[in-house]
């Protein structure tokens, strides 16, 4: 199967007091940048092929020796980056491309296939990841793709419970959501049936416009929905099944012990640690 690295974020925001770099994805880690460890992961995972970074245009230089990896710029959000990632990969076509890229000739051009045909299977999967995850690796993209294969649906999306991103980093700070099984946070990566995301794209849209709008939010989640969250009742089973009628498609939680594929990069405290743990040298 082919990934798609989302690594567009303007460091404009609470990393910028750590590095000056325009870009997050290029905030250093050691002498690698940032988006460059979840690169390594994807490379050394056994099932993935293609490797797409949305992002920062000077990363093309920096894997210009690599076959794999393509870089794309990224959009204006994370839905546009999306979009263009996916058309890179020659996934997804539509009428707004001539458009948006200005013609033919501007668009990103599609990223070759390597040696080798994915089975029927792989193909009809894509990993989507954020570029703020260095502590992932191989053996954890891979345990994840692992849990999902024997589930039939089109978006896989993994939770961690508090606990096991304790035990694993102590003094970590997540947003955790408390569901009836416990407090749980949510990963930073996808696994999707391409088929299925132009029409959540449509939705997600939707769900941008409405997050300043509490009320207008609550309307489209369902009252039940959000007065059992409120009362912590809620439980995996019940969110799957929301979300799957929300965005018209077979969703599922996968419940994973690797807080690695929860604690992405987006304050100060969170490079440090992420520093100290690659690199043995404090933030």
């Amino acid at each position: 199967m082919d990934a798609l690295v989302l690594a567009a974020g303007v460091n404009n925001g609470r990393l910028r007091s750590c590095h000056g770099v325009s870009m997050e994805a290029l905030i250093p880690i050691g002498r690698r940048p940032m988006v460059d460890y979840v690169v390594q992961a994807l490379r050394h995972c056994r099932a993935i092929d293609r490797i797409v970074i949305v992002g920062p245009e000077a990363l093309s230089s920096y894997y210009s020796g690599d076959k794999r990896v393509s870089v794309v710029a990224g959009g204006e959000d994370p839905i546009d980056s999306l979009q263009r990632g996916l058309r890179a990969l020659a996934l997804l076509v539509d009428s707004q491309q001539t458009a948006e890229y200005g013609g033919p000739s501007q668009q990103a051009p599609p990223v070759e296939k390597a040696a080798g045909a994915q089975s029927p299977a792989a193909a009809d999967r894509l990993l989507i990841v954020t570029g703020d995850l260095p502590l992932l690796t191989a053996q954890t993209v891979e345990a994840f793709l692992d849990a999902c294969r024997p589930i039939e649906g089109d978006v896989f999306y993994p939770v961690v419970r508090r606990e096991d991103c304790q035990r694993r980093y102590p003094g970590v700070r997540r947003t955790y959501v408390r569901l009836r099984e416990g407090w749980v946070t949510g990963g930073n990566l996808f696994l999707v049936r391409p088929a299925v995301i132009p029409g959540a794209v449509a939705r997600a849209r939707q769900f941008v416009r409405l997050r300043k709008s509490p009320l207008a939010l609550s309307r489209l989640l369902g009252g039940s929905f959000v007065i059992r969250f409120l009362l912590r009742q809620l439980t995996i089973a019940q969110v799957e099944a929301r979300v799957s009628e929300l965005f018209r498609l077979r969703g599922h939680c996968v419940l994973s012990t690797s807080p690695e594929l929860a604690i992405d990069v987006d304050k100060p405290s969170d490079l440090e640690l992420v520093r100290r743990c690659l690199t043995g040298l404090p933030g």
